[in-house]
């Protein structure tokens, strides 16, 4: 009885060993080029401070896989609207002081260049755009832009930053939402150069994104409103590139959704993620022409969009909680990183691992929160113990 009992605990523990074999490959394969975590570490970077409600986080990593974090953040105590710099290296977290003498806004962007410097775009009451950057001496903030240089011979009533990404020369691009009145929004991309700030209207569009070549040239995506008196019918999206010989614009589909992100291949080919109150759906270019695919949900808003170095896509969204879908080795995957409570904006980026980085703030404790693929040990299987 006793040797019968012994080949059947023997057969378990044998069964569990390697299910759980199984599953550390299945998480080491999940941690390649071609597919993602599904495993989370979470860290809530200012659950020490007193603050109030937020809805920014822009992210990005650093040439060494260490995170750097913007969010706008209000002091409770003292009310004082504050941009805030949070990031980790070798000794830990750390974080500080950008601007402390702005007003509140409603978008914030962040890139690093090839310093592992800062570089934010914002802007101040959607009035003014402001560009900030930190070098060795520190932190430096400058008003580009005001409302007024946006919309002429009509002000623009409102402007916005909608996209930002920075060139091999460590200069800034992006686009601009410039609201004329309630029937005319125009994007804008601007840029920086030797010799200052450039702008150029693109045409009119509710939001646009900004993405670049090898060469540095942009490839523009924006969404276009057709309206019957008071009841848009209609959304279009449209790609706009410049090479030597100028602007080359087309028409990519119908009936999508009002916000884009976009990223370019290595061959030079756009992909575009489109949606907010339609269907998540992926646009991309190839030798044939274009492709439309709709990946799901329907209320979603703040896409993003990344390319591994096979040139695949990864797009995350908040419908709620933070939702993805990415190409891997058996076509479209997705999943999501469920919370109870509800997720404003997030910042997204990717290591040089192509591992998966999210940042948000949450809106129950307004915390800025911080998601890392987990690398650890995994211990989810319990291992019986064998009498003898």
């Amino acid at each position: 009885m006793i040797r019968k009992n012994w080949k059947i605990y023997l057969i378990v523990v044998s069964g569990v060993y390697f299910t759980l074999l199984g599953l550390l490959s299945a998480r080491a394969e999940l941690g390649n080029s071609t597919s993602q975590s599904h495993f989370w570490t979470r860290e809530c970077l200012t659950c020490d401070q007193s603050i109030l409600p937020g809805h920014i986080a822009s992210l990005d990593i650093d040439q060494q896989g260490y995170p750097h974090i913007i969010s706008d953040v209000t002091n409770s105590i003292t009310n004082t609207y504050t941009i805030l710099d949070i990031y980790q290296d070798a000794l830990g977290w750390h974080s500080e002081i950008v601007d402390d003498t702005t007003d509140f806004g409603l978008t914030l962007l962040m890139r690093l260049d090839s310093n592992n410097k800062e570089h934010i775009l914002y802007d101040e009451s959607e009035l003014y755009i402001k560009y900030a950057y930190r070098d060795q001496s520190g932190w430096h903030i400058q008003q580009i832009f005001t409302f007024a240089d946006f919309g002429a011979p009509l002000t623009a009533q409102i402007v916005r930053v909608d996209s930002m990404v920075l060139d091999s020369q460590n200069r800034p691009h992006a686009t601009i939402q410039a609201i004329i009145n309630r029937g005319l929004t125009l994007v804008y991309y601007i840029y920086l150069t030797e010799t200052g700030w450039q702008k150029e209207e693109i045409g009119a569009g509710e939001h646009g994104a900004v993405a670049l070549d090898s060469s540095d040239m942009p490839h523009i995506a924006y969404v276009t409103a057709i309206e019957d008196g008071f009841t848009v019918v209609d959304r279009i999206l449209s790609y706009t590139y410049r090479d030597g010989s100028g602007w080359h614009t087309e028409e990519v589909a119908h009936q999508v959704g009002t916000r884009v992100a976009i990223a370019v291949d290595g061959v030079g080919f756009p992909h575009i993620a489109s949606q907010y109150y339609y269907p998540m759906e992926y646009h991309h270019k190839d030798g044939c022409g274009w492709h439309r695919e709709t990946l799901g949900g329907g209320s979603e808003f703040n896409p993003h969009i990344l390319l591994n170095s096979l040139g695949k896509p990864f797009i995350g969204i908040n419908d709620g909680h933070i939702s993805y879908f990415f190409w891997g080795q058996n076509g479209w995957e997705s999943g999501g990183i469920q919370n109870p409570y509800y997720y404003t904006a997030i910042g997204m980026a990717m290591d040089g691992d192509e591992g998966i980085h999210f940042a948000f703030r949450e809106t129950s404790t307004y915390d800025v929160i911080y998601l890392s693929p987990y690398t650890g040990t995994i211990y989810s299987m319990y291992m019986p113990v064998v009498n003898r």
